[in-house]
């Protein structure tokens, strides 16, 4: 899936730096091809918006307008510390997006995002890879180059129109639960793990689909409880309580989700809250908290009663998504 709009409205991760700056670091050639990425060069159009702000926080963003390119440049405001980001990495960032024509804000956000070129639209990777863990980078880009060729109608914003993207780079998001290990209580199916962390379910023989919604973790993580409503990003495997059949999961996708709990069915959701980042939690749904019965015989099993193993890698609260 591209990702066609701002990424959700989400908490500001407030960190200690404060920048004010047009213009700072290169990548080294030689780190960056041990990372196997291409730095995005930077440029006039790039060097000359002067960027103000915590990173981390909603910042502003001065420069002669109109400003317009054609070609996508890149400035790093900030040199962070860390390793750089590459294909494959998953990233908490935060986002400040302007329109290049009047320098107005069109949306402050911390999102999570996937580096992965066949998911997203090249500008975002531009945007975001190819530079060190902790870093803020100033990206002046078509939109077509992040939005597609139809540019964002619900922003207004047509394909060729110039946006200035200014990314922090925050943490980077784990790959799988960790925590420490523990048993699941009697009723609940077993759960193996590859030496990746993906997981396969075996239900055990007699083993009784679960009338009531019941959650339990084999995994117990040490991070910030998930509250109701909250974003979260994960990697799932979810699967059929009467066959054991598969049939959706995460991990074969080789990027976690990143949704909010009320936008995805009752059951896993309300499975998750009060659980810990680092944690597996296994959920067991009835089919009136699910997708419900087949009742049109497909023979999916995706219908009636399901599970889900859940790795819980990252949450925000649900306040900061409706600012």
């Amino acid at each position: 899936m591209k990702l066609r709009t701002l990424p959700v409205l989400l908490a500001v991760v407030a960190l200690t730096v404060t920048g004010c700056s047009s213009g700072t670091g290169t990548i080294n050639a030689d780190d960056a091809k041990k990372a196997g990425c291409t730095p995005v060069a930077a440029g006039k159009a790039s060097n000359a918006v002067e960027v103000t702000g915590d990173l981390g926080a909603e910042v502003t963003a001065k420069f002669e307008t109109p400003l317009a390119v054609t070609k996508t440049e890149k400035t790093i405001n900030i040199m962070g510390d860390g390793d750089l980001l590459k294909d494959g990495d998953s990233v908490n960032f935060q986002l400040n997006v302007f329109d290049a024509k009047d320098g107005k804000n069109l949306g402050t956000e911390t999102s999570t995002l996937t580096i992965d070129k066949d998911a997203v639209y090249e500008g975002w990777i531009d945007a975001i890879s190819c530079m060190p863990l902790g870093s803020r980078s100033t990206t002046v880009l078509q939109a077509k180059s992040i939005f597609g060729e139809a540019g964002n109608t619900d922003l207004g914003i047509e394909a060729e129109a110039t946006l200035v993207v200014v990314v922090d780079a925050l943490d980077l998001i784990p790959s799988r639960a960790e925590g420490k290990e523990t048993a699941l209580p009697e009723g609940f199916p077993e759960v193996t793990l590859a030496d990746n962390g993906e997981p396969t379910v075996t239900l055990p023989d007699g083993f009784t689909p679960s009338a009531k919604l019941a959650s339990a973790t084999t995994i117990e993580g040490d991070g910030t409880e998930v509250k109701k409503g909250d974003t979260v990003s994960v990697q799932y495997l979810g699967f059929n309580q009467k066959t054991g059949e598969t049939f959706d999961s995460s991990w074969t996708r080789g990027t976690p989700m990143t949704q909010s709990l009320d936008s995805l069915i009752a059951g896993f959701g309300d499975g998750l809250v009060g659980k810990k980042v680092g944690s597996q939690v296994v959920i067991l749904i009835p089919s009136a908290e699910a997708y419900g019965e087949d009742t049109e015989k497909t023979g999916k099993a995706q219908f009636g009663d399901i599970g889900f193993v859940v790795d819980i890698l990252h949450t925000e609260p649900a306040a900061a998504a409706t600012e």
